[in-house]
């Protein structure tokens, strides 16, 4: 910069010093490139002094882009490498470009809420809220489910007693609204102590009911603690 000026981020001579994720991030400026890729360079160290120092447990550290870029980088950014855009490309949805687009930033809204500590109950109602709105209760759930790692556990032992995907989201649906009732009421003891125990503790009943209607008692029971972790088996 000294000796060629400003143009020398331009300069295809420097492109890999000015603009080092030109081929991936050509969206980004060139000082946002060099912040981004800054980030992952001390990622990668991280991760391989915890892996030369014996606790490492196979996870990449992640580049959190949200205070190195402008709202609007950061959403380009995230809409390709977050791990919430590789989740929902995983959901069980043939999403058009636009809808994907239109899903994510409800998916980052709502991870950018509990970041900052924000309710995250009421964060994650209007979550679910805004995606019913956005693709309708079905497609909603395969999002809400593709986002819950203890969907994945629940969805092994279901399998294992031989229920099929759309069962498995119908009762991923039953736990996911018992829990909105959840944290309704949880929210409601802050003003009223015992309706709000009264509600969490008809959420619970109903979805037990539900469950054991639906798969039988033992299955149901099955499925809970996996969904849980509770689950020794």
């Amino acid at each position: 910069m000294e000796i060629f000026g400003e143009t020398a981020k331009a300069d295809s001579a420097f492109s890999q010093l000015f603009q080092p994720l030109a081929q991936r991030l050509p969206f980004l400026s060139s000082d946002q490139q060099i912040a981004v890729q800054e980030q992952r360079v001390s990622a990668e160290i991280n991760t391989l002094k915890r892996s030369q120092s014996g606790n490492y447990d196979g996870k990449q550290v992640r580049v959190n882009v949200t205070d190195l870029l402008p709202a609007e980088a950061a959403f380009e950014y995230g809409v390709r490498y977050s791990t919430k855009a590789e989740q929902l490309r995983h959901a069980d949805i043939d999403f058009s470009e636009e809808l994907f687009r239109d899903t994510f930033r409800v998916v980052a809204a709502t991870s950018n809420a509990l970041g900052k500590r924000q309710q995250g109950g009421s964060a994650i109602i209007q979550q679910r809220t805004e995606l019913r709105a956005l693709l309708g209760q079905d497609d909603a759930t395969r999002v809400m489910a593709a986002l819950d790692s203890r969907f994945a556990n629940m969805s092994k032992k279901g399998r294992f007693q031989g229920l099929t995907q759309d069962q498995l989201y119908f009762v991923y649906q039953i736990i996911a609204d018992s829990e909105a009732q959840m944290i309704r009421g949880y929210h409601l003891r802050q003003t009223n102590q015992n309706a709000g125990i009264k509600l969490i503790r008809e959420a619970s009943a109903t979805r037990n009911t539900k469950l054991a209607s639906y798969l039988g008692e033992e299955v149901a029971g099955l499925l809970m603690k996996a969904f849980t972790g509770n689950n020794s088996e």
